[in-house]
């Protein structure tokens, strides 16, 4: 008899359907635990390609029924920006004539993150952000421990130190870092979340930051908690969530004063920033991160109008483990580290044409945001529309601190984008459909 009912517990778990929400979850899960797997359990670094399966299994079940995913985006203007992105940058690869191999990987490596995005808003509720959000917060936990670690334990500093991200992610712990604080930095202000969750993921955010001299999360957490409070009438909550910040500021720069006093004086320079932004032609920064587009222009488009406006070509400027994948312009140009930026990246490649109408669909989506929070009449929906705005912004910056939206945790990024408009899908308002 017990072997009967275990054999029926088996039986029903392999016969449950592959859902759309449950290929979303594992991407996003997936990626935030695969790089701890291959940096301390030693799994094979092609476990990364596993994603692109389910990406690609779900822009197929989307593409079967394109009316449900324009449905539940509720801002018309996403989807017809994202095609416009498709098109602007295929022309640029038509123009100069990229090889399909190029065009491909470039497509795959840029608009990965939007299938998911849509995938997000397609298939999660509302009602399943709490339970995701639960697990995540093991999870932020987990990594703090894991980057314990890696600094005290395995010796690593700085840039190798990424926590659950592995030995350096920075892209991971700054997006993973703002998620985590946004969301419990409202809910707790909403009343639906404990204080103790909103100083616990906020401390540690910031300790892992230091340890992985993550500057950029600091200037994260700040707009994470001034827009919060921005969106937020003044309250015992707001009030509480204030002293929080600063405790929790405190901790991490006296933490990170402590493992790099030369660091943290040139944070306080607004003369050491400026030079640390503008950087350029030293190891690491051979195109500055601010005035970019100048530099990129003088250097490569100052006589080529084809080049300004629509860039090398989408996908000349990609590379890869697999030599055919290896365009011409990264193959000479890729010593410049461009592909650390996604504005550097994307304007190299496309142009202005192609950066405007990229920088578009994010713009187009905070501005939906703001005006969403306003004329919401569902109480519960507003704080999501409030972390939506800050990750919105916090997404925009990232744009010209580094590469997050083009690499692997570009899934994070744009799951963090979606959450303002699932918080307006409901199960009341129809079930997630199978795949």
């Amino acid at each position: 008899m017990v072997a009967a009912v275990k054999h029926s517990k088996k039986t029903a778990i392999w016969n449950r359907p592959i859902t759309g929400k449950s290929l979303v979850l594992f991407v996003l899960f997936f990626t935030v635990v695969m790089e701890a797997l291959i940096a301390e359990l030693h799994f094979p670094e092609s476990i990364r390609y596993i994603n692109d399966l389910f990406i690609l299994a779900l822009f197929l079940a989307m593409a079967v029924k394109p009316k449900q995913t324009m449905l539940r985006t509720h801002c018309r203007a996403l989807p017809w920006l994202t095609l416009l992105i498709v098109l602007v940058f295929t022309l640029s690869a038509a123009i100069r004539g990229v090889a399909p191999a190029l065009y491909l990987w470039a497509l795959r490596n840029t608009f990965r993150g939007f299938v998911f995005f849509y995938a997000c808003v397609t298939y999660l509720d509302r009602e399943d952000l709490p339970g995701i959000f639960n697990k995540l917060f093991v999870l932020q936990i987990v990594s703090l421990f894991l980057a314990l670690y890696q600094h005290y334990g395995l010796g690593l500093i700085q840039d190798n130190v990424g926590g659950i991200f592995g030995h350096g992610n920075g892209a991971g712990v700054n997006t993973f870092n703002a998620l985590i604080v946004v969301y419990y930095l409202n809910r707790y202000i909403s009343g639906e979340e404990p204080v103790w969750k909103l100083v616990a993921v906020s401390i540690s955010a910031l300790i892992i930051a230091a340890l992985a001299e993550e500057k950029v999360s600091y200037f994260y957490l700040l707009i994470a908690f001034a827009v919060g409070l921005l969106f937020t009438k003044a309250s015992a909550k707001t009030a509480v969530a204030l002293l929080i910040a600063v405790a929790a500021g405190y901790v991490g720069i006296s933490i990170l004063q402590s493992l790099f006093p030369n660091i943290m004086e040139g944070m306080g320079s607004l003369e050491a920033i400026d030079k640390y932004l503008t950087a350029s032609w030293d190891d690491s920064y051979v195109i500055p991160r601010v005035g970019a587009f100048t530099y990129i222009t003088n250097i490569f488009f100052q006589n080529d109008p084809i080049g300004l406006l629509l860039g090398v070509g989408f996908g000349n400027g990609e590379t890869s483990s697999f030599a055919a994948l290896n365009g011409p312009f990264y193959l000479m140009y890729g010593w410049m580290h461009y592909r650390w930026f996604t504005h550097q990246w994307v304007f190299i490649e496309c142009g202005w044409i192609g950066f405007i109408s990229y920088l578009s669909f994010f713009v187009a989506l905070g501005i939906w945001l703001l005006k969403e929070r306003f004329v919401a009449d569902d109480d519960r929906a507003k704080p999501y529309l409030v972390m939506g705005i800050a990750l919105t912004v916090i997404t925009i910056i990232s744009i010209w601190y580094n590469a997050t939206l083009k690499v692997d945790m570009c899934y994070l990024a744009f799951f963090s984008l979606s959450i303002g408009i699932v918080s307006l899908n409901t199960r009341e308002a129809g079930a997630t459909q199978h795949v």
